[in-house]
C-alpha cells in the first residue's frame, strides 16, 4: 500500500487532505503494531516469572513442571499485630480531642467470652455487645440534642419514581385481572361440560321412558286382543289410562285391583273413604266427571222417587211442576233456625 500512495503522492493524483489522512492512518497503524509487541513481551516475562527460568522456550520443560507452574500459590497471611495497635494508638490520639457526635466512639464494652469455639455463647456475647453500645450511644444523643428519629412529617423520597411504581400498579392490575378472566373461562367451561352432560342424560331418560311406554303399549295391545277386545258395555274398561300412568292393566299393587279401595291396595278405614270421596284421591284427572259405561250401568245410587217435576202439586203458587216441595209445613224462622244449630 506504501508504494501505490508514494506512487500516486510522485504523480500528483492525490489531494492534500487524502495524503495527510493516510499518514494519520500510517501512524496508527505503527503505534498499534507497538502496542502489540508490548503487550507480547510482558506475557513472555510473566510467563518466564512464574516457571523461574526460560528453558521452556527450548521445548525441554516436562508436562508435570507446566501443570506445577499453572497452579494458583497460596496466599500468606500476615497477622501483624504491633502494626495494628500502633494505627489503632493514632487513631485515638487523632480524635481523641475531637467531640463524641463526630466520632460517636462506644466501643468501650469489652467482650465477655470463655470460649471462642462456642458458638451461641459467641452470638449472645455480640447481642450484649451491640445493645450495650445502642444503649450508650442514645444516652450520649439525648445528652448532646443530636436528633436521632425521624420527624413525623419527614417524607423520604423513594427508591422508585411515580412513573415506575405506576407501571408496576398496572401490571398487577392486570395480572389480576388475567387470573380473574382465567377462573371465570375455567368456571363457565365445567358449567357448560355440567350442562352437557345434565342435557344428555335427561335425553337419555326420555328415550328410556318412550321405550317403557311404547313397549306398555304394545303389551296392552297383546293383552287386549287376547281379552277380545272388550265387546260389552262392562268390558270396555281396558285400563289404558293406567298403561299411560305408569301403571300396569292389572293394577300397581296387586292383579286385579283397579285403584284405591277396590279389594286389593290397601284397607282404608271410613274417615280416608269419606275424604277420598269429598276431595278425590291422585292420579289422572282428565275425563274424570264423564260418564263411562261401569257409570252408566251402576244404578246403586239411583232413586226413582227422586227428581219427580212433572205433574205433581205443591211449590211454589201450588200449582203443578213447582218443585217438588212437601205439602203443609212452614219453614221455621230465622231466630228459630239460629236456636236449633245451637242445640246440636
Amino acid at each position: 500500500m506504501g508504494k501505490k500512495r508514494t506512487s500516486k503522492a510522485r504523480t500528483g493524483a492525490v489531494d492534500p487532505d487524502e495524503l495527510l489522512a493516510l499518514e494519520e492512518e500510517d501512524e496508527f497503524a505503527k503505534e498499534l503494531a507497538a502496542a502489540e509487541e508490548i503487550k507480547r513481551e510482558q506475557a513472555l516475562s510473566r510467563t518466564i516469572d512464574s516457571t523461574g527460568n526460560g528453558d521452556f522456550l527450548d521445548g525441554d520443560v516436562d508436562k508435570d513442571e507446566d501443570e506445577e507452574a499453572l497452579q494458583p500459590r497460596p496466599r500468606e497471611f500476615i497477622n501483624n499485630q504491633k502494626g495494628l495497635m500502633q494505627m489503632l494508638g493514632q487513631i485515638e490520639s487523632e480524635n481523641g480531642s475531637r467531640p463524641w457526635p463526630e466520632t460517636m466512639n462506644v466501643c468501650q464494652f469489652p467482650l465477655l467470652l470463655n470460649d471462642v469455639h462456642d458458638d451461641l455463647a459467641r452470638e449472645t456475647a455480640f447481642y450484649r455487645v451491640a445493645l450495650a453500645g445502642i444503649k450508650e450511644a442514645r444516652a450520649r444523643l439525648v445528652q448532646y440534642q443530636v436528633p436521632y428519629k425521624r420527624p413525623e412529617d419527614f417524607f423520604c423520597d423513594m427508591l422508585k419514581s411515580d412513573d415506575h411504581m405506576a407501571r408496576v400498579k398496572d401490571r398487577l392490575l392486570f395480572e389480576q385481572k388475567k387470573m380473574t378472566a382465567v377462573e371465570e373461562r375455567r368456571k363457565q367451561q365445567e358449567n357448560r361440560k355440567f350442562s352437557k352432560a345434565l342435557k344428555s342424560h335427561k335425553a337419555k331418560e326420555k328415550t328410556e321412558d318412550k321405550k317403557k311406554t311404547l313397549e306398555a303399549v304394545n303389551q296392552w295391545k297383546k293383552d287386549r286382543a287376547q281379552r277380545g277386545g272388550g265387546q260389552g258395555l262392562l268390558e270396555d274398561d281396558d285400563g289404558f289410562d293406567r298403561v299411560l300412568a305408569g301403571r300396569s292393566p292389572g293394577g300397581r299393587f296387586g292383579a286385579g285391583a283397579a285403584g284405591r279401595g277396590e279389594g286389593g291396595g290397601r284397607h282404608d278405614n271410613s274417615r280416608r273413604l269419606s275424604k277420598d270421596k269429598k276431595y278425590g284421591f291422585g292420579g289422572p284427572k282428565r275425563k274424570l266427571k264423564q260418564a263411562d259405561t261401569k257409570s252408566l250401568n251402576d244404578f246403586s245410587t239411583f232413586n226413582p222417587k227422586k227428581g219427580k217435576t212433572f205433574g205433581s202439586k205443591g211449590g211454589r203458587g201450588g200449582k203443578k211442576g213447582g218443585g217438588g216441595a212437601k205439602k203443609g209445613g212452614n219453614r221455621p224462622g230465622k231466630t228459630t233456625r239460629q236456636k236449633m244449630r245451637s242445640k246440636r
